[in-house]
């Protein structure tokens, strides 16, 4: 391989290191703000908590920060911070408060020990407001700083992580300060060679994404060099050899054998790194062939070495995601001297789930004039994906939640205000005038507070289960109830001029059904009282029963509803913006109501239009088992009259 070969290898190295740091960056990001959100929301942060967070992410140090960047918890302890603003010594976290978005940072000294560390803080939302959790981190004991290890992977190479500022962010190993040859050779190229002492040294250098950090490899030339400079020299010896005798024939040979051995070493060298790697790997053809693949990757997707040699990648990826064009990656990486692209897909494991995963294609192409190849590196990032899909879950009840207290809120600041109203101006008016009124128009003024009041309650039932039904703490305790008794007890509730309005049908037989009787009777009420106030006379309410069911119809004969409000009669808040419903006064919460609580006790309720006119609303119920027949027992003694007499007699007797 020519000496531009093997130093595009070692640039290829570099970027997929770099890759790597970057995912590992994201995946910490996204599990700090995880923690953030689902530990530190209360009003109390306690130092033991915040160690109990910090814990799993390895931070050394970690800070709580308020909305206006003031500190609100450090650990290790330092009471003297409390309440002081941050934000005016340390950028990243100025950033993360003012613009609400996670940031890593450069080699900064710890708030709480002072020492040189990174720090990765992310903002996230609270019932309180905005807050902003950032830990500290020394990469070089992380699992980052035993990577960078392998992130070279040829003798005598040195691997840095380093800031803008040139602070070394983490190493492969001790080193000096500072680098001023290397230093200076950045700032001219990203990649090249540069003096140091007596030796050359090639190098490579690769933005990290997400950070503000590079990630620098640097390598003694003679070690980068060595397989293509060894076949030099060897074909002018050969040629030396050839002019001058044949007698060095075999010193030529065995000269040819040592450089063999050179090139072998050089390529051992890169098998163990591509074998070794975290970081699932693979070499493929322009069609995606799998021609080489290491143990990472198998143990990532769940295939056997000769199963995935025996499939292309496009074989594996999800059926739903876009395929590999990679005729087009080849074109624009030979027009633009790219290394190839990076993107999210999602493959199928062995087992059948989904495994998403970050890959980067880069083009390797030997310039001898071999068939180019893929170096496809594949890391995998379900866990981020999953704590991607468990926030939005929780933003999106959040959201929720608060829609929900907002149309309540609005709800009740109408609906409260006007029956409290009624009931404060009639009092007032009857209290002020009690001695000019008649009777008549006290017992009008009342019976208008009468029902205001009865408003009032039903307004507070509601808002009373629409809270239970929220928070999951419906619990039926169904029971055999005679629901024509219910139904009777439903009517006396109503007031007399309604209940007088209303025709019940009974049936012959009995019709018990299975049901909460405090559900019922909402329920009952609920039906009655819409169609009192929506519909028209007749309104008639039949019971029938059957094996299975008992059947509760409430029917009138209004306008009924409107046809394009049907989809929509029982959801939360839902009000018909034409019929009747615009002059009538109402939560949009009855329905819905009535609905959730007819599920909760394995009941249905059902709308279709009554004929010719009107609605009908049918309450269907699980019919209860026959009662059991009461066991005979022995006559005994009856009671005398005088017995009797004197039971009532006595206090508590009736």
């Amino acid at each position: 391989m020519s000496e531009q070969g093997l130093q595009s290898r070692f640039e290829m190295r570099v970027t997929i290191g770099a890759d790597f740091v970057s995912n590992y960056v994201a995946d910490q990001l996204a599990r700090t703000n995880l923690q953030a959100e689902q530990f530190l929301t209360g009003d109390d942060i306690s130092e033991h908590q915040l160690r109990k967070v910090s814990t799993p992410l390895a931070y050394t140090a970690v800070v709580v920060l308020d909305e206006q960047g003031r500190l609100i918890q450090i650990v290790p302890a330092r009471s003297a911070l409390i309440g002081t603003d941050l934000t005016s010594r340390y950028d990243h976290l100025r950033t993360a408060v003012r613009e609400g978005e996670p940031v890593v940072s450069r080699v900064v000294a710890s708030a709480a020990q002072g020492v040189p560390v990174v720090a990765f803080a992310t903002p996230y939302d609270t019932p309180s407001g905005r807050r902003v959790f950032s830990g500290a981190l020394q990469v070089q004991n992380s699992p980052l700083g035993s990577y960078l290890t392998h992130a070279a992977a040829l003798p005598s190479s040195r691997a840095y992580l380093i800031d803008p500022d040139g602070k070394v962010v983490a190493s492969d190993g001790p080193m000096a300060a500072s680098n001023r040859p290397l230093a200076e050779a950045l700032t001219r190229a990203t990649s090249g060679t540069y003096r140091e002492g007596r030796r050359d040294w090639a190098y490579a250098a690769h933005p990290v994404d997400g950070t503000p950090w590079r990630l620098v490899a640097a390598v003694p030339a003679s070690v980068l060099y060595e397989p293509a400079r060894g076949s030099s020299v060897w074909r002018a010896i050969v040629v030396a050899v050839i002019a001058l005798t044949g007698l060095l024939t075999v010193f030529g040979a065995a000269r040819s054998r040592r450089d063999q051995q050179l090139l072998r070493e050089s390529e051992q060298r890169f098998r163990d790194v591509f074998d070794r790697s975290l970081i699932g790997m693979a070499i493929t053809t322009p069609t995606t062939k799998i021609v080489r693949v290491n143990p990472a990757l198998c143990a990532m997707l769940g295939y056997s070495e000769t199963e995935l040699l025996a499939r292309t990648l496009a074989d594996i990826v999800h059926p739903q995601d876009p395929g590999f064009d990679t005729e087009a990656i080849q074109a624009d990486s030979l027009a633009a001297g790219a290394h190839g692209f990076s993107a999210e897909r999602r493959f199928v494991h062995a087992d059948g789930r989904t495994v998403h995963a970050l890959l980067t294609m880069s083009l390797q192409g030997d310039s001898a004039g071999g068939a180019p190849q893929f170096a496809t590196q594949i890391i995998d990032v379900s866990e981020r994906k999953a704590h991607e899909a468990a926030q939005e879950r929780i933003n999106t009840q959040l959201r929720e939640s608060q829609q929900r207290i907002e149309d309540l809120v609005a709800m009740l600041s109408h609906d409260v205000r006007q029956p409290l109203g009624v009931i404060t101006g009639y009092i007032e008016t009857i209290i002020d005038g009690w001695g000019t009124m008649t009777d008549i128009q006290r017992r009008d003024f009342l019976s208008r507070i009468s029902a205001a009041a009865r408003r009032m309650t039903t307004l507070v039932e509601d808002v009373l289960a629409l809270a239970q039904l929220d928070a999951g703490t419906v619990e039926p305790r169904r029971a055999s109830i005679d629901v024509v008794h219910a139904l009777t007890e439903a009517m006396t509730q109503l007031p007399e001029e309604h209940s007088a309005i209303i025709n019940v049908v009974r049936p012959p037989e009995p019709a018990h059904a299975v049901v909460d009787p405090g559900h019922l009777q909402q329920i009952l009420l609920n039906l009655l009282g819409n169609a009192v106030k929506y519909g028209s006379e007749p309104i008639e309410v039949a019971v029938a029963v059957s094996a299975e069911n008992v059947d509760v119809t409430v029917a009138d004969h209004g306008e009924g509803v409107p046809e394009d409000f049907v989809p929509h009669l029982f959801e939360r808040f839902a009000r018909a913006t034409t019929g009747a419903a615009i002059a009538k006064k109402g939560t949009g919460l009855g329905l819905y109501i009535v609905e959730q609580l007819a599920q909760a006790n394995n009941a249905h309720i059902s709308y279709q239009p009554n004929h010719p006119t009107g609605s009908r609303f049918t309450l269907r119920l699980v019919t209860a088992p026959p009662p059991a027949a009461p066991s005979r027992a022995a006559p005994g003694p009856q009671p005398s009259d005088s017995d009797v007499t004197r039971k009532r007699s006595e206090p508590g007797g009736k």
